[in-house]
Protein backbone atom coordinates (compact mmCIF):
# COMPACT_ATOMS: atom_id res chain seq x y z
CA UNK A 1 0.00 0.00 0.00
CA UNK A 2 1.65 3.33 -1.03
CA UNK A 3 0.76 6.46 1.39
CA UNK A 4 0.25 9.48 -0.25
CA UNK A 5 0.84 12.94 1.72
CA UNK A 6 -3.06 12.99 2.03
CA UNK A 7 -3.43 10.27 3.43
CA UNK A 8 -1.00 10.44 5.94
CA UNK A 9 -2.20 13.55 6.66
CA UNK A 10 -5.82 12.49 7.00
CA UNK A 11 -4.45 9.66 9.53
CA UNK A 12 -2.62 12.22 11.60
CA UNK A 13 -5.64 14.44 11.62
CA UNK A 14 -8.22 11.37 12.78
CA UNK A 15 -5.07 10.53 15.56
CA UNK A 16 -5.35 14.13 16.91
CA UNK A 17 -9.16 14.26 16.94
CA UNK A 18 -9.38 11.10 19.17
CA UNK A 19 -7.37 12.89 22.07
CA UNK A 20 -9.92 13.43 24.65
CA UNK A 21 -10.47 17.26 25.75
CA UNK A 22 -10.57 18.54 29.44
CA UNK A 23 -13.54 19.29 30.63
CA UNK A 24 -15.70 17.19 28.32
CA UNK A 25 -16.85 13.84 27.75
CA UNK A 26 -15.12 11.14 29.26
CA UNK A 27 -13.22 13.79 31.03
CA UNK A 28 -15.84 16.24 32.15
CA UNK A 29 -15.18 17.42 35.66
CA UNK A 30 -11.11 17.41 34.99
CA UNK A 31 -9.15 19.65 33.71
CA UNK A 32 -5.18 21.31 32.75
CA UNK A 33 -6.41 24.98 33.07
CA UNK A 34 -9.52 26.97 34.83
CA UNK A 35 -10.73 27.45 31.71
CA UNK A 36 -11.70 23.77 31.19
CA UNK A 37 -14.09 24.42 34.16
CA UNK A 38 -17.47 25.96 34.70
CA UNK A 39 -17.41 29.48 35.12
CA UNK A 40 -17.96 28.89 39.43
CA UNK A 41 -15.34 26.37 39.23
CA UNK A 42 -11.16 26.46 39.41
CA UNK A 43 -8.64 23.30 38.59
CA UNK A 44 -7.47 22.31 41.72
CA UNK A 45 -3.94 19.64 40.78
CA UNK A 46 -4.27 16.43 41.28
CA UNK A 47 -1.73 15.75 44.70
CA UNK A 48 -1.34 12.78 47.41
CA UNK A 49 -4.62 14.01 48.81
CA UNK A 50 -6.91 13.82 45.91
CA UNK A 51 -9.34 10.92 45.50
CA UNK A 52 -9.32 10.42 41.90
CA UNK A 53 -11.82 7.46 39.93
CA UNK A 54 -10.01 8.29 36.61
CA UNK A 55 -8.54 5.11 34.63
CA UNK A 56 -4.83 6.05 33.91
CA UNK A 57 -5.15 6.06 30.49
CA UNK A 58 -7.46 8.97 30.91
CA UNK A 59 -5.59 10.84 33.94
CA UNK A 60 -2.37 11.20 31.44
CA UNK A 61 -4.64 13.95 30.09
CA UNK A 62 -5.66 16.27 32.61
CA UNK A 63 -4.05 17.64 35.38
CA UNK A 64 -6.68 18.46 37.85
CA UNK A 65 -10.27 18.24 39.13
CA UNK A 66 -12.75 20.98 38.82
CA UNK A 67 -14.09 21.78 42.29
CA UNK A 68 -16.54 24.77 43.17
CA UNK A 69 -14.93 28.48 44.13
CA UNK A 70 -14.97 28.67 48.14
CA UNK A 71 -18.18 30.16 49.62
CA UNK A 72 -18.44 31.47 52.92
CA UNK A 73 -16.79 29.51 55.49
CA UNK A 74 -14.93 27.05 53.24
CA UNK A 75 -11.09 26.84 52.66
CA UNK A 76 -9.25 28.54 50.44
CA UNK A 77 -5.39 28.88 49.10
CA UNK A 78 -4.00 32.19 50.23
CA UNK A 79 -3.27 34.04 47.22
CA UNK A 80 0.36 34.41 45.97
CA UNK A 81 2.76 36.81 47.41
CA UNK A 82 2.78 38.20 43.90
CA UNK A 83 -0.80 39.27 42.85
CA UNK A 84 0.65 39.42 39.14
CA UNK A 85 0.69 35.81 38.78
CA UNK A 86 -2.18 34.25 37.35
CA UNK A 87 -2.84 30.79 38.73
CA UNK A 88 -3.85 28.54 36.11
CA UNK A 89 -4.20 25.97 38.17
CA UNK A 90 -4.40 25.56 42.53
CA UNK A 91 -2.43 22.99 44.60
CA UNK A 92 -5.21 22.62 47.12
CA UNK A 93 -8.48 24.84 47.46
CA UNK A 94 -10.07 27.11 45.03
CA UNK A 95 -10.36 31.05 45.52
CA UNK A 96 -13.20 32.45 47.05
CA UNK A 97 -16.37 33.53 45.25
CA UNK A 98 -17.07 37.01 44.16
CA UNK A 99 -18.02 39.17 47.23
CA UNK A 100 -15.79 36.93 49.80
CA UNK A 101 -11.66 36.94 49.66
CA UNK A 102 -9.88 34.30 51.78
CA UNK A 103 -8.51 34.99 55.18
CA UNK A 104 -5.59 34.48 56.85
CA UNK A 105 -6.88 35.16 59.93
CA UNK A 106 -8.93 32.45 60.00
CA UNK A 107 -6.51 30.03 59.02
CA UNK A 108 -6.83 26.47 58.91
CA UNK A 109 -4.09 24.39 60.36
CA UNK A 110 -1.31 24.75 57.70
CA UNK A 111 0.03 21.85 55.29
CA UNK A 112 3.36 20.43 55.92
CA UNK A 113 4.28 20.68 52.34
CA UNK A 114 1.79 22.81 50.75
CA UNK A 115 0.64 26.60 50.65
CA UNK A 116 -0.85 28.07 54.26
CA UNK A 117 -4.86 27.86 53.77
CA UNK A 118 -7.65 30.37 54.74
CA UNK A 119 -10.98 30.78 55.37
CA UNK A 120 -13.60 32.44 52.63
CA UNK A 121 -15.10 35.58 54.72
CA UNK A 122 -17.31 38.42 53.70
CA UNK A 123 -15.85 41.45 52.13
CA UNK A 124 -16.11 43.87 54.83
CA UNK A 125 -15.75 41.58 58.16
Amino acid sequence: MIFTPLSILLVLLAGALAVPAPGRGALAGYCIESEDCKANECCVSFNRYSVVDLSPDLKRFVEGKCEPLGGLGAACQMPPANTLLLQIRYSYACPCIKGAFCSQSGRLPPRVDGPGLGVCKAVGC
